[in-house]
């Protein structure tokens, strides 16, 4: 069962946090789950990920270690796999408050068949270091742009755009996720690009799991 608790913030939008009072079963293999040790793994790939997780926990690594841990988090959650593909430093044109800029994905998982950006990874900030809201936001300018960027090869393509889409994207700090469900409309991107406010309300859905070290 989930449970959504909601508090507006500044301007036209509001963040809900998403308690779970049960998670979904996992779907690896219970080596991950019971053996957090990559020397006494018995599979390769265990191995490695979990020392690519023990690399993304040092802070001296930065962001090249959490990406090397998002990247082979993907595979091994076979979120990437045929035709869906993870890349790095995508960047994606965006227009907004009336000025050509470029927003920077440190992960995203890509549909080859259509370009479409389906989900957004920012890694590498760490919340000492700075406001959390700030991070949410800018995944927030990643999931406007990857939208924009959707619609944009949907056109190429001789493809209907979309009048809306939810976003999954994921804040890393270290090895600790956030997760953020991101609902984006032809009416957000509408006063993105001319900087005003949007008229309806944004709600973001975000759930920050404790059980991270």
């Amino acid at each position: 069962m989930a449970n959504l608790i909601c508090s507006p913030k500044s301007g036209s939008g509001c963040s809900c946090v998403l308690w779970l009072a049960e998670l979904p079963k996992p779907s690896v293999d219970i080596e991950l789950l019971s053996n957090g040790d990559a020397n006494t793994m018995h599979h390769n790939s265990h191995a490695e990920l979990i020392t690519y997780m023990d690399l993304a926990r040092i802070p001296d690594e930065g962001e090249p270690g959490v990406v090397d841990f998002a990247v082979e988090l993907f595979k091994t959650l076979r979120y990437a796999h045929r035709e869906r593909v993870v890349r790095t430093r995508v960047d994606i044109p965006l227009l907004i408050c009336g000025e050509s800029t470029h927003v920077q994905t440190d992960v995203c998982i890509v549909d080859r068949s259509h370009n479409d950006i389906l989900l957004l990874v920012q890694t590498g900030k760490r919340l000492e270091n700075m406001d959390p809201d700030s991070a949410r936001a800018q995944l927030v300018a990643a999931a406007v742009a990857a939208f924009n960027e959707n619609n944009a090869q949907r056109d190429a393509l001789g493809l209907q755009p979309m009048e809306d889409r939810v976003i999954p994207g994921t804040v890393m700090v270290g090895a600790s996720p956030v997760f953020l469900q991101i609902p984006v409309t032809q009416n957000l991107f509408t006063p993105v690009r001319h900087g005003t406010y949007p008229a309806q309300e944004i709600c973001v859905i975000y759930c920050h799991p404790q059980y991270f070290a």
